[in-house]
């Protein structure tokens, strides 16, 4: 069964971390059909705090997004390995390898530099496993009224989401970058029968986050 098509959304986004103001915008969307993608866009110059990618992506994939992307998972065939390492620029790459046409290859990659997040356009059913090691490494704020909140952000919530207007056509450039990126990255022959996870396998998304949000509570 193909997953609903979510439409781009242009979202708006401010926070306040070390006492510097910084604001920007997301598009986000999600298509459907065969090997839909799910695209992620910074469309102004500051890239989004890594750990805001959980509220945005579910203020804007709705609020069963974890679920939504999990069932996409659990679908895929063959096997599947997660690898975080850093790239010529000294910034973290989270890589999903699997096998295509009996070949390991890297099938999608989420960049993250300065603790901020790259535009990025995955596989749908890479999301869950790769958004674990995210949140993992960039822990969200899902209790900002206890005493160990961390910083201060906000999305404008009376705004209607923006159109795309002119940003459309950078989004497309962007997202077909990242695509012909991924693609470059040469994968070990070796690599994915060493520590592989298997179709059906859990991401570990949903317990990562139910993990996270215990521990918030008993830290605060």
């Amino acid at each position: 069964m193909n997953p609903p098509a979510t439409p781009y959304k242009n979202l708006p986004w401010a926070e306040n971390a070390s006492k510097i103001y910084k604001y920007g915008r997301v598009i986000v969307g999600m298509g459907s059909g065969h090997e839909p993608r799910l695209d992620f866009y910074n469309s102004t110059s500051s890239n989004l705090p890594a750990y805001l990618i959980y509220v945005v992506l579910k203020i804007t994939l709705g609020k069963d997004w974890v679920e939504q992307l999990e069932k996409i998972h659990r679908q895929r065939p063959g096997l599947w390995k997660t690898e975080v390492c850093l790239n010529q620029e000294g910034g973290e790459e989270y890589r999903l390898y699997t096998i295509k046409q009996d070949k390991p290859l890297c099938s999608s990659r989420i960049s993250i530099a300065n603790s901020r997040i790259h535009s990025f356009s995955i596989g749908a059913e890479d999301a869950a496993p790769l958004l674990k090691k995210v949140i993992e490494n960039y822990p969200p704020v899902f209790l900002p009224k206890l005493k160990n909140y961390r910083y201060t952000y906000f999305f404008p919530g009376y705004l209607p989401f923006y159109g795309l207007d002119k940003a459309s056509t950078s989004l497309e450039e962007a997202m077909n970058r990242q695509r012909e990126e991924t693609r470059k990255i040469t994968a070990d022959e070796n690599s994915l029968p060493t520590g592989a996870c298997r179709a059906g396998d859990s991401s570990g998304l949903l317990e990562t986050i139910e993990a996270l949000k215990c521990l918030e509570v008993f830290m605060a």
